[in-house]
């Protein structure tokens, strides 16, 4: 496929004669528009349809959000990746989520996130709740245990710190420590029925979300001296009501992703909880959480017209007043919700003004 680009003129759709069809579905993958042989000069760009909220509209506002019409308003659908924006010859990438403020804690720093190092039980009682155990790693197999909030021995050490060498994906991620001795009950080698401590925490700041979107995390547990315990909360802003999208316990892991649903429309805060549970009955435990790429995924189904709708909508130019006037090469990249990826290519040709 080929377009024509006049040097000097305005921008340019790249999307002519380029179809996508498959029926596949694309919620937490991506689009990539990525010029291969670019310059510095070269600009792409997400243009917002005329009428935003006409069905299928693609819309995009200046902070990277972008937004599907259905005929009535528009719905979040996910956001210009902020490392690859299209601008000065890099990539444009289209996530299909939207990240929490500092989502992957690529600033180095909390921002965006407020940290609690200390007993998470002071604050909200998990004692006597079911949790999903997952032990397959140190051969304990799988199931369903019953949690035992354990009475503290002495000062349990809390931390929450940024890490540059465990991570999902970027330069950071956000690491839990939960270390500490427990005063009972004592018992042997079990996936349940010994206690756990829970802390530090850490809440986001407020964003907006709506029934059917899910809070997907990578998350990670290495580096612990016994067996993780970790939560995932919805917490509502106005009332302080929190829903539980996730319960999880168990040994070693690598970064994966885990996720739950949001149940209403409402403002709300991310709350990620470490712990530690006392699997070997020694009464001392630990763990070590580390957390990655915090993003919100609508619930609007996208589809291959809403790929088509957005590569109708990105433009090329260059802002040179003499560009190089090589012919570029696009490469167009789907990534689909199961993770398959295919590409095609789009010839942009300079003319003469």
């Amino acid at each position: 496929t080929k377009v024509r680009f006049i040097g000097g003129g305005s921008p340019t759709n790249i999307s002519r004669n380029v179809e996508f069809s498959g029926g596949s579905e694309y919620g937490d993958g991506d689009l990539r528009f990525n010029l291969t042989n670019g310059t510095t000069n070269d600009q792409l760009r997400l243009t917002s349809a005329a009428n935003p909220n006409a069905k299928g509209a693609i819309s995009v506002d200046s902070s990277g959000s972008i937004f599907l019409g259905n005929g009535s308003g528009t719905r979040r659908i996910g956001s210009i990746n902020s490392n690859e924006n299209g601008t000065n010859g890099k990539a444009l990438t289209i996530n299909f989520s939207s990240p929490l403020t500092n989502g992957g804690f690529e600033t180095g720093d909390l921002q965006g996130w407020t940290a609690f190092e200390q007993n998470y039980s002071s604050i909200y009682n998990l004692n006597g709740q079911s949790i999903a155990y997952d032990f397959t790693n140190s051969r304990g197999g799988t199931g369903t245990g019953s949690i035992i909030v354990s009475t503290p021995s002495g000062t349990p050490f809390y931390k929450v710190s940024i890490d540059s060498q465990t991570v999902s994906s970027g330069k950071y991620a956000l690491r839990l420590v939960s270390n500490g001795a427990i005063t009972g009950p004592s018992g042997h080698d079990s996936p349940s029925g010994n206690g756990s401590l829970h802390g530090p925490f850490v809440r986001s700041d407020a964003f907006q979300a709506f029934a059917g979107d899910r809070i997907a995390v990578d998350f990670s547990a290495q580096q612990g001296s016994d067996a993780y315990e970790v939560f995932g909360f919805l917490v509502e802003t106005g009332s302080n009501t929190r829903t539980q999208l996730f319960a999880k316990r168990g040994d070693q892991v690598l970064f994966n992703p885990i996720n739950g649903t949001v149940p209403a429309d409402g403002e709300y805060q991310f709350e990620f909880v470490c712990g530690s549970y006392d699997k070997s009955g020694g009464l001392a435990l630990g763990a070590s959480l580390f957390v990655d790429n915090v993003r919100l995924v609508s619930a609007t189904l996208i589809t291959d017209a809403v790929i088509q709708a957005i590569t109708d909508q990105v433009t090329y130019s260059n802002n040179s007043q003499n560009p190089q006037t090589h012919t570029r090469h696009l490469e167009i990249t789907r990534k689909t919700a199961d993770k398959v990826t295919d590409s095609t290519t789009v010839d942009i040709l300079f003319g003469a003004a």
